[in-house]
Order: C-alpha cells, then structure tokens, then sequence
C-alpha cells in the first residue's frame, strides 16, 4: 500500500540525536490509516490511530511470541495501551500523542549517511522537547500558537495529521513507587550497564493523554 510519511528526532547539532520517529499515512483507497514507530526498534512496537477511534500501542505479533510472550504473565498479549479516540481538546483540534525528550536523551552518534530526518533542536538543561501529534478538523478555522511544526499529512477523509514541537520544563512522570522490569527473551542485568543504554517509556497523563518518554537510562549495580 502506498505510503506517505514524515521522519524526525531531537539533535544537538554536535552530531548526536535521540530516538527518531516516523508518522506514517496510507496512501490507499479508503480510510487512512495512521501509524508511529521508532526507527531504532524497527518495526518491533509501533502505535495505531485507526480511523474507528481505537487507538494502540503494541509489539507485533512476532516480536511478542519471539520476545516477550515467555517473559510474560499467562494472561499477557502484545498490546501496551489501548485506548479510544479522546474528545477534542478545542474546536477541531484532536491530541492523539505527546513525545518528550529530555535534554539528556540526545546520546545517539548519527551516523554519516543515514537515512535524513526532520531535525529538532534539543532542550538546554534542565528542559524537554515536547513533540505533538495533532488531528485537525478542515472543517474548523484553527489557528495554533507557541509551537513550531515539522510536517503534516492529509488524510483521505480531509482531516489533517501535524506534527508539532516546542520546549518545556520536564513534567514529573507518575511512576508507582513500587515497580518491577521484566527483562526481553535473550537479555540480562549486563545489557543495562553498557554505556548509553536508552529507554523508552509508555506514559498516560491524568486526562488520559497518551505520552511517549524518550530517555536516557541510569543503571546502578547491586550488591
């Protein structure tokens, strides 16, 4: 199916990136589908923002059965978070995403000659980069403030998907105080003493808004 897409990620304009990301379109008869992945996981996890208004984020099948079907609970299946389309945030304007980069994720040498991407100016510290993937109406008069955009896309039914981008202080994630990681099929403890380990984080907000934490990963052994 033909495609339409826009690839971008946080630089530091010193050669190094954070993760990059790549809002993909179809360009096919029908309604649009609308997909996010990391390029860094190639195709292992990506998140839908299909055109019935159920939304996902999930592994694909192989990885799941390959990787993490094992390491898993019996009940466990390869979706990460499932959610319906929220209501608009204002008059034709629908947030279906948030990425936050913080100014120390940017860790990543970028290797000459890889694929281009959309580049974002990282945040000083102690700031984040905050990317946001908009739905807007074509039906409404929108006009958005204090944000830069790097693409949009025209869907097959008018609507429009834009990607936008500004700094902000980093929020306080909500992370329970007690929580426990479970290691993929093939990984161990030494894996995330290696040097520039990244994380990536699946993260909703109080109002439901679905968030993507891009970070640096601090490991501190035990004895």
């Amino acid at each position: 199916m033909p495609k339409k897409s826009i690839r971008f990620g946080v630089v530091d304009g010193c050669g190094f990136r954070a993760a990059t990301w790549n809002l993909t379109v179809s360009a096919g008869e029908g309604p649009s589908e609308v997909y996010l992945s990391c390029r860094e996981l190639k195709g292992a996890i990506h998140t839908s923002f299909h055109p019935s208004g159920k939304w996902h984020a999930t592994f694909t099948q192989k990885t799941f059965d390959e990787d993490i079907k094992d390491v898993s609970p019996p009940d466990a299946n390869r979706f990460i978070q499932k959610w319906q389309r929220p209501p608009e945030v204002k008059p034709g304007i629908t947030l279906a995403l948030k990425i936050i980069t913080p100014w120390n994720a940017v860790q990543t040498e970028i290797v000459p000659g890889s694929k281009k991407f959309s580049e974002i100016k990282s945040a000083q510290e102690p700031k984040a980069n905050q990317v946001l993937i908009v739905f807007l109406n074509p039906n409404e008069k929108i006009e958005i403030t204090n944000f830069d955009e790097i693409g949009r896309l025209e869907l097959n039914t008018g609507e429009i998907v834009v990607v936008l981008h500004h700094e902000i202080q980093i929020p306080k994630p909500n992370i329970p105080k007690e929580s426990k990681g479970t290691l993929v099929k093939g990984r161990s403890k030494e894996d995330l003493e290696s040097d520039n380990v990244k994380g990536l984080i699946f993260a909703d907000e109080p109002n439901g808004t679905r968030v993507l934490w891009d970070c640096a990963v601090e490991s501190k052994k035990t004895s």
